[in-house]
């Protein structure tokens, strides 16, 4: 996957399986409608969101398109800047962000907001209900985890790796 082409099928594989979980999400559920899954835990809720994650600057839509057509490019370009010597996991949290940001964007060009569907209904300690959410956050998210992933723990090991692969060996002394 780390390879170009391996790379971009898997932001459009993203993309695609966000676009039609959102799609059926909706063409199964009314607006405001909730199908439980597990009820009481885990539902299928028709939810729109104007703002990015927890609806944080839901007044500002054209904020929101501005840094999502910045961050798009700066994405792709740090790809192709790193794909060659990253840790994998780096660049398949790169391309999991990529999908999310993208499936979010065609939401937000095409409807004014983003489809939410996921909701996991019990209360979490010290948030309290969470937000209702869709595939390309769930995307974004583990894409952000494996980025920490990368440089919390692969990035010390390749970065030893490489110092000492630049360190000259003595010649024995005779």
């Amino acid at each position: 996957m780390r390879r170009p082409l391996p790379f971009a099928m898997l932001v459009l594989l993203g993309v695609v399986v966000d676009q039609l979980t959102k799609h059926l999400a909706f063409w199964l559920i009314p607006p405001g409608g909730s199908v439980p899954l597990l009820t009481g835990i885990f539902h299928f809720t028709h939810a729109t969101n104007k703002g990015v994650a927890f609806s944080m600057l839901s007044g500002w839509p054209m904020v929101i398109l501005a840094i999502t057509l910045i961050t798009i490019p700066a994405l792709a370009w740090w790809y192709a800047r790193t794909w060659r010597e990253a840790p994998s996991s780096l660049v398949a949290g790169q391309g999991l962000i990529l999908s999310g940001a993208l499936g979010n964007l065609i939401d937000r060009v095409q409807f004014n907001y983003v489809r939410d569907f996921l909701d996991f209904m019990p209360p979490l300690p010290l948030i309290g209900k969470w937000a209702i959410f869709n595939v390309a956050d769930a995307f974004i998210c583990v894409g952000v985890g494996l980025f920490l992933y990368a440089e919390l723990v692969k990035g010390p090991q390749v970065k030893s790796q490489k110092s000492s692969a630049e360190q000259p060996v003595e010649s024995p002394k005779i």
